[in-house]
């Protein structure tokens, strides 16, 4: 049995017995300020004595303690002590109290149970018990409340913060030794990294609350965890899951995938939750490495159907990557990888997870590779669809030459083609010696470019090639030695890559409309209240229109006729007005345009413009060709409306006249005040 250190036991009783007795007002002084020239010397050399004592302490066990650790000892120690202080320089009125501030907040994440309230109701019993008993009370009222409110919103906040840190440290836990006998998926801590960034990609991508990797153990019996990411700070690292009996394990028995939209079981069934979490859906799938299965990875969140097919499918792939890691770490000794570079690594791909762009991706990229492949020149290429096109989306370093980034090359006939149709790597060790003619990029490049070995690789995703790695060198055969490192670089970018990419397209599907391909009404929205504020009291103008009989048209030649003249409108908007104007779908068959610094007489020939453009020519439909017209409102800022909403109902106004006088043209607002209805 465990001994208790009765020295403990003895701080834990003073600091008990010293808190009583502050509440109670007994070492209560005045604020150093009442004192004056006569200030006690020997008391404010205490007080500064405590308060660097607290602060070395704070620091001491910040830097060495795990999370959750604080005793109680120490707690009520370090309430006492901050205690002490605050009443020694004058209560509530100190300029101490910020001490109970970052006493609180340290004890949410280093005490453990209920201690972590301790210190904000030790420190509201001390202040207030020390003023109602020293006749203070209604003197200090305002302090005392603040100071409540102070703790109340610091507790609150550090229980915040540590739902969420402890998650992270979860996900970062150092594997557990090796059992004799077992093998390993990797004896190096650097698999439980790569897979913990694995899992913060697919959490990311499939919208979980935790992502995890399971090991599958020797005897295939149990399931161990490997890694983890989550926002619960319930997981139980390494915990277990029995493959015979265990909920998961099916997905290991029978090597399918798992999907429970709502999932209606205990949380305990899932077998990795400490505490009571709540489970909405769940999502699991076998990792593999080959035919042979190696674990499994899976997703929950406390939302119901959450996951669907598609979630499914993704997680599988992200799946297959750690399968592939798996492997390549279990054959790490061929990979010649030095423990430095290893490092490097780590770390960059940590930093990947947290990058949810494209470009933050391609900084990284810029960044990490230099640093594990000695290379001269690295390129990324995006490519176009099906065309033997690629948008160069990183060039560095950029000189005379090289493919400038940002640019549209040509690849037909390149070594990058060749490396995209096959979707295998493809080498020249040296370019001079053995006279290749074949163009690095395009066939507009230069042959003597310098370069003597370059590779180049495809980023798969889902067995697609969308981008070509490419890497260069002045020595020949530069890179032979480095391959199974590149190989996992980009492995690990075509990953991130595909998840920016994702991500990147769901921004988009939030602020554009899926027909027409326009700005929807929520940007529309967001861009005029911009626009606004920019102007600064400078003209606005805005065209609201729709389409003239569009119900009639829909009901008369079907919806697929409507959906096709409602792209046809959009395209010939866009095409009628200038690149720095703005267009969107407003709703139905309507839609709006933005001209900042337009009056609503230059707004309305604009709108003019518009009118004549989309009624020029008929429509082209599966039913036949459509005469179409639009009918519009024009209003501006500050002639009209000097907010938003009042500018967008005075085009309406201005519409909805338009339309009443007889459709296809275009009405001002401040016409319908002279009682005229003028284009």
């Amino acid at each position: 049995m465990k001994k208790t250190n009765p020295v403990k036991i003895v701080i834990l009783g003073a600091s008990a017995l010293l808190a009583l007795a502050l509440a109670g007002g007994r070492l209560y002084r005045p604020p150093l300020a009442d004192h004056g020239p006569a200030l006690d010397g020997v008391a404010a050399a205490a007080v500064f004595a405590l308060a660097a004592f607290h602060a070395w302490w704070v620091v001491k066990n910040n830097r060495s303690e795990p999370r959750r650790r604080w005793q109680p000892w120490q707690v009520a120690f370090l309430t006492a002590l901050s205690g002490l202080a605050v009443q020694l320089t004058g209560g509530l009125t100190s300029f101490l109290t910020g001490f109970y501030l970052l006493l609180c907040w340290l004890a949410v994440f280093r005490a453990g149970g209920g201690w972590r309230a301790v210190p904000p109701v030790a420190a509201a019993a001390i202040e207030l018990g020390s003023a109602y008993w020293g006749d203070r009370l209604y003197q200090e009222a305002v302090p005392a409340v603040s100071l409540v409110a102070l703790l109340a919103l610091g507790y609150g906040m550090g229980r915040l913060f540590a739902k969420r840190s402890f998650a992270a440290a979860a996900a970062a836990a150092p594997a557990e030794p090796e059992r004799p006998g077992e093998v390993s998926f990797s004896g190096e801590v650097s698999l439980k990294h790569d897979l913990a960034a694995l899992c913060a990609l697919a959490q990311a991508s499939v919208g979980s609350r935790t992502c995890a990797v399971f090991q599958l153990e020797t005897l295939g019996s149990s399931l161990r965890m490997l890694a983890c990411k989550s926002y619960s700070p319930h997981v139980a690292a390494g915990a277990a899951v029995d493959v015979a009996r265990g909920f998961l394990g099916w997905v290991v028995r029978e090597r399918q995938g798992l999907l429970y939209p709502s999932f209606d079981k205990d949380f305990r069934a899932l077998g990795y939750y400490g505490k009571q979490e709540t489970v909405g859906s769940v999502l699991a799938v076998p990792v593999l490495v080959g035919d042979a299965v190696r674990g499994m990875m899976v997703a929950d969140s406390e939302r119901p159907g959450a996951f669907d097919e598609g979630a499914k499918l993704l997680l599988a792939g992200f799946g297959d990557e750690a399968g592939r890691l798996i492997d390549l770490h279990q054959r790490h000794s061929a990979l010649g990888l030095e423990k430095e570079r290893l490092e490097v690594w780590n770390k960059r791909l940590e930093l990947l997870a947290s990058r949810l762009t494209v470009g933050d991706v391609v900084n990284v990229m810029k960044e990490l590779v230099p640093t594990l492949v000695d290379c001269d020149h690295l390129a990324l290429l995006a490519l176009d669809g099906a065309a033997a096109t690629a948008t160069v989306l990183l060039s560095d370093p950029p000189a005379i030459g090289y493919p400038v980034a940002g640019a549209t090359v040509d690849i037909a006939g390149s070594l990058a083609q060749q490396a995209a149709q096959t979707r295998e790597w493809r080498s020249i060790d040296d370019f001079y010696r053995r006279a290749v003619t074949v163009p690095r990029y395009s066939r507009a490049e230069k042959l003597d470019h310098g370069f003597r070995s370059v590779l180049a690789g495809p980023l798969l995703s889902e067995d697609a090639c969308r981008y070509v790695l490419v890497l260069e060198s002045r020595r020949s055969r530069a890179f032979d030695s480095d391959l199974s490192t590149i190989h996992i670089i980009g492995g690990q970018f075509a990953l991130a890559l595909k998840s920016a990419a994702m991500y990147e397209e769901k921004e988009q599907m939030a602020v554009r409309d899926g027909l027409t391909g326009l700005a929807n009404h929520r940007r529309f929205q967001d861009h005029l209240s911009e626009v606004l504020v920019q102007a600064d009291g400078g003209p606005v103008g805005i065209a609201l229109f729709d389409i003239d009989h569009f119900k009639k048209l829909n009901d008369t030649h079907g919806h697929p006729a409507g959906d096709a003249v409602l792209k046809e409108v959009a395209a010939r908007l866009k095409a009628a007005v200038s690149q720095f104007d703005f267009v969107a779908r407003y709703g139905g068959e309507e839609f709006v345009a933005v001209w900042p610094g337009r009056t609503d007489v230059e707004a309305a020939k604009l709108a003019e413009q518009v009118r004549q453009a989309i009624g020029s020519k008929p429509f082209a439909t599966a039913a036949g060709e459509l005469p179409v017209t639009v009918s519009l409102g024009v209003a501006a800022s500050p002639q009209d409306a000097k907010d938003k909403p009042g500018l967008i109902k005075a085009a309406d106004e201005a519409l909805y006249a338009a339309k009443k006088g007889g459709r296809n043209k275009v009405c001002r607002y401040s016409s319908l005040k002279n009682g005229t209805l003028s284009k």
